[in-house]
């Protein structure tokens, strides 16, 4: 099978081109990855490596075809756009450069927890006194190829990866896949067109780069892409697009497609979070306080929590709710939110008020209790409370 992607005028095994590249040196590797993959687990929230499998080592053996994200705190995510069958090979380029791949993504507007990407590199280890590879992943909506970049949402700077180890031969391509677990730091990729894109970052001191993806199999795939775009300078939006480039004569480890099918997409697999909790908030009054605090968006992870009141006043959002006490003085009426543990302060808000919520599944199921305090006169009236938990 033969994407249309593949179409060039100018096929051939080895380096195929559908655009005329422009007039920079333009430095495009092609090489077979020594032995079988390594496994990395990396936390973001850290920037630190959690877990290494080397390359060759017995449990990183025949293990990555459609292997399913793992590790690391994921509630409930499950992976919603997987490809990580590697066809063995690694491409890098210029220093600087940055290569955009792009899909089509279809599993709904959620957040993702952890990012799975490949890459190869003749960069020395850390355990033999290396550096270690780095790289920038960024991503990208409204990617449709042919060097039209979309719009970037989001990159992230990865430093001190593994790399080549003593038993693999100077200058041979170590590959691994990275699991990269969000965090805190969770990101929202839309369904639609998609792109992302691997940044050089690892000078082989002529001007190219000694870190690049790994070639993935884009026929297991209904509507992967064949082809990559090579943008000279990253982020990609900052720089030109040389053009757009794919390989020929890749082996696939796993049929199909036979020997020679042209190659030129590169791993991804993101975990999204499927919430088990549904955002709510259930409005609770004691006293004489005014009912007149309403929620028009609840507490949904990575949404905005959104408030009205009938004029001007305050809002506090605290760790819980309490049975309540009266309150006489420049604040009138019944407390019905716990004050020892007030987030972000008290918030002034002039008939509504949107609080953004961050995308930390972490917070599924965590409760707070939410009262406003409208302003009459020189004080000021509480209002009725909303208990609220956070979910999707």
């Amino acid at each position: 099978m033969v994407s249309s992607k593949s179409l060039f005028s100018a096929a051939f095994a080895g380096i195929a081109l559908c655009a005329v590249a422009s007039a920079q040196t333009t430095r495009l590797d092609f090489q077979r990855v020594d032995g079988p993959l390594g496994k990395v687990h990396y936390d973001v929230t850290t920037g630190k490596v959690t877990k290494v499998v080397r390359p060759g080592h017995a449990s990183a053996k025949g293990t990555f075809a459609n292997a399913p994200l793992a590790g690391g705190v994921q509630k409930t995510s499950v992976p919603s756009f997987n490809n990580t069958i590697t066809t063995g090979y690694f491409t890098s380029g210029n220093l600087g450069a940055e290569f955009v791949d792009w899909a089509t993504k279809a599993s709904g507007l959620k957040i993702t927890t952890a990012i799975r990407f490949g890459y190869a590199t003749t960069v020395d280890d850390p355990s033999i006194q290396g550096p270690g590879a780095s790289l920038d992943l960024s991503f990208y909506s409204g990617t449709t190829g042919f060097c039209v970049l979309g719009n970037e949402t989001d990159r992230f700077t990865f430093t001190g990866l593994p790399g080549r180890t003593a038993s693999i031969p100077v200058g041979s391509g170590a590959g691994y896949l990275i699991t990269a677990f969000l965090g805190s730091q969770g990101i929202c990729v839309p369904d639609g067109r998609i792109g992302w894109g691997y940044c050089m970052l690892d000078s082989d001191g002529s001007g190219g780069s000694l870190t690049g993806p790994l070639l993935t199999d884009f026929t297991t795939n209904t509507g992967w892409n064949d082809a990559f775009d090579f943008w000279a300078k990253c982020p990609a939006n900052t720089g030109s697009c040389v053009g757009t480039f794919f390989f020929g004569g890749c082996v696939s480890p796993v049929p199909p497609p036979p020997t020679g099918t042209p190659c030129g997409s590169f791993i991804l697999g993101l975990n999204e979070w499927t919430p088990t909790v549904t955002a709510s908030c259930t409005a609770r009054n004691g006293g004489t306080n005014p009912a007149v605090f309403v929620v028009t968006s609840p507490t949904v992870i990575g949404g905005n929590f959104s408030v009205a009141i009938p004029g001007l006043g305050g809002l506090a959002i605290t760790a819980g709710p309490i049975p309540g006490f009266n309150l006489n003085g420049s604040v009138m009426g019944r407390l019905l939110c716990d004050p020892s543990v007030i987030f972000g302060g008290i918030q002034v808000v002039i008939g509504s008020l949107s609080v953004p919520i961050p995308k930390d599944v972490t917070l599924e199921g965590l409760g707070v209790c939410a009262q406003a305090a409208l302003k009459v006169g020189s004080k000021f009236q509480l209002t009725n409370a909303q208990d609220c938990t956070f979910g999707g």
